[in-house]
């Protein structure tokens, strides 16, 4: 069963999350390959372009078997990927799963994901009928954790898949 086909743009008037494209390996190598953006993320820097190119191919085939979502985040009009947004993780009866998100540096601070996020929320409760959203961040990533929050997640306590981390909850 595929249970992202037909693929679900969600737009508003200043987002499009779209299909992520192999032509979208040099924006995501910029934000995988650079230190300070990753800071906060438990994941090996991406070296070449190459390796963002199998990652783009893995997240599609992840789509074809149902077993996550990713859009490229990218501005009406200007289809340059600045960031991707997730779900995946989904629980075995696909009533909840964990969301995950990453934006380039000079587009943060501008309201962009939080937009983002409420689009895959929306998507998330109304199209896919989640009960909960998951959610881990670092403890001192503070615009993450601003970000849950402003969306209603609650702090659950420490993660269990990441050291430093906090893991959130949100209640549809």
């Amino acid at each position: 069963m595929s249970y992202f086909k037909p693929f679900p743009m969600l737009q508003n008037d200043k987002l499009l999350l779209r299909y992520m494209e192999e032509e979208d390996a040099r924006a995501l190598f910029s934000l995988r390959s650079d230190a300070e953006q990753m800071r906060y993320i438990d994941r090996p820097l991406h070296q070449t372009e190459a390796e963002s190119l199998a990652h783009i191919e893995m997240l599609q085939e992840q789509i074809d078997s149902g077993e996550g979502i990713s859009w490229a985040i990218s501005l009406p009009g200007h289809p340059r990927m600045i960031g991707s947004i997730c779900l995946f993780n989904f629980s075995e009866d696909r009533k909840e799963a964990e969301i995950g998100y990453e934006i380039h540096p000079n587009m943060q601070r501008r309201g962009l994901m939080k937009m983002a996020i409420e689009l895959v929320l929306n998507y998330a409760k109304n199209e896919l009928q989640l009960r909960y959203v998951h959610a881990h961040t670092h403890r001192e990533n503070e615009g993450s954790k601003r970000l849950l929050a402003q969306h209603q997640f609650r702090i659950l306590g420490a993660s269990p898949i990441a050291k430093d981390s906090f893991w959130y909850r949100k209640q549809f």
